[in-house]
Order: structure tokens, then sequence, then C-alpha cells
């Protein structure tokens, strides 16, 4: 789910602070399906798009940031099917690595806060049309709790990220295998909290699929794992970019 997808003729592309942006047009698609059930008029469905465009675009950028700031090199952000990428070359150590993955959520948070901020001390927010409070509603809804899914534990959200990185720092032998193992955990208690929304009738059964095909990832990365077939390259950083003593098998020996 974290591979980049080829570029088409269709994709959007510019520049934002330096770091080169390209926009599948898989994401538009994705976004409309997501949208589809909690948007009923096709005005609301277009700001609902364009509200996602909007704090997708701003949490990548979070990463992004912060990922040079600490010296990564080559960033770009892509936004695809799945959400988005903030990819750069690496090099960063573990501590910054897990300061990255915080950033996108963050980010998030920040914008969150200024529009709850900006509604309660400078706007009011029932003089403003109907599209507009929904425009509001929507943003605040997928900076706060798209943000705070993404911290669940469950690889490759961000969460899971800072699991597997939290894990290995603890268990460089093992932990890779602990932290799958600790994902499909709780990708399954996820799934059956957002299935039990989803039979009360409170939410979509989105989420609820969305969740159990995270934890089938990471049982299959486990299964793959075991038998030699999972490289080094989970979460995208190569064991040529980790610590000196993360690569020796004899490093608690020192």
């Amino acid at each position: 789910m974290l591979v980049e997808p080829p570029a088409t003729r269709a994709d959007i592309q510019w520049r934002l602070f330096g770091f080169p942006v390209r926009v599948s047009p898989w994401f538009w698609v994705a976004c409309v399906i997501l949208g589809w059930n909690g948007a009923p008029t096709l005005d609301q469905l277009v700001v609902w798009t364009g509200c996602v465009f909007v704090a997708i675009l701003v949490h990548e950028l979070g990463h992004a940031l912060v990922a040079r700031k600490f010296g990564a090199r080559g960033g770009r952000i892509v936004l695809y099917s799945f959400g988005g990428l903030a990819i750069n070359g690496g090099g960063l150590k573990r501590w910054q690595r897990i300061v990255e993955c915080l950033a996108g959520p963050g980010a998030g948070f920040l914008l969150y806060g200024a529009l709850w901020l900006t509604t309660r001390l400078v706007l009011d927010p029932t003089v403003m049309s109907s599209l507009a409070q929904d425009a509001l509603h929507y943003m605040e809804f997928v900076c706060l709790w798209w943000g705070l899914v993404n911290l669940l534990p469950v690889y490759p959200l961000d969460g899971g990220q800072v699991a597997h990185e939290l894990f290995l720092w603890r268990r460089p032998h093992d932990g890779l295998g602990l932290a799958l193992k600790f994902g499909i955990g709780a990708a399954g208690l996820v799934t059956i909290g957002f299935g039990y929304l989803w039979y009360a009738g409170v939410t979509s059964g989105l989420p609820a699929i969305l969740f159990a095909v995270l934890g089938l990832n990471n049982y299959f990365m486990l299964r793959a794992l075991r038998t030699g077939a999972l490289g080094a390259e989970v979460g995208g950083y190569d064991a040529g970019r980790r610590e000196a003593w993360e690569q020796d098998p004899d490093w608690w020996k020192a």
C-alpha cells in the first residue's frame, strides 16, 4: 500500500514549498466513493472532495517538511487511491523517522485547531451558507478523526509505522514480527468496533472493511517474513539506511 503509483497522463502536477506534488486520478475516484453516502448532493460531494484533498495534502506536507528539516533530500508528495505518500531519500535516524510519522497527523490537528478557534472567535458559522458549514464540518472531521484513526498501531498507518520503529528498537531480531502481530490484533479489534457501529447504523461499513483489509495485509506480511520473502524495506527504510548497531546481529555484546 505504500508503493508509489505509476505516472499517468491524467495526473495533476505542481510544486508546493519546493516539493513536487502529483495527484493520481484514482485519488479523486476514492474521494467520491468515500463521500458518496455522507454527501447526498452533487455540490456537497464536490465540497467533500475538495476538503479531503486539502486535508490530506496538509497531512503529507507535515511529513515532508519535517523530513526536510531533518536533512532528508529528494522529497515529493503523491496523492493516490490509498490517501497520500510523502517520499524522500531516507537517511534519517530512528527518532527522526518517528517524529516524521507523527508530523502528518500533527499537521492535521493543527489545521483542525485553527478552524476550531476561527469558528469560535472570528467567524459565526450560523450565518454561513449551508455549503460553507458543510465544508467546515468535513474539514474538521477529516483532520481530527482521520488523524486519530491514522495513529492506530496498524501498518501501514502512521501509528503502525511508529509501532514498527519502537518494536525494532527494543527487539531488533524479532521486532518486525511482533509489530505485525500487534497490528493484526489491533486491526481485528478495530474491525469489530467499526462493525458494531455499522450494525447499529452509526457509520458506514467502509471503516470496518478497511481495517479488515489492513489486518489481512499485516497477516500476509507476517507470513512473508516467516518464509523470508519479506525484505528489509518495510516502511520504506532499507537496512543500509539504519544505524550500524541495528544491522549487527551481535549488537547486544558491545
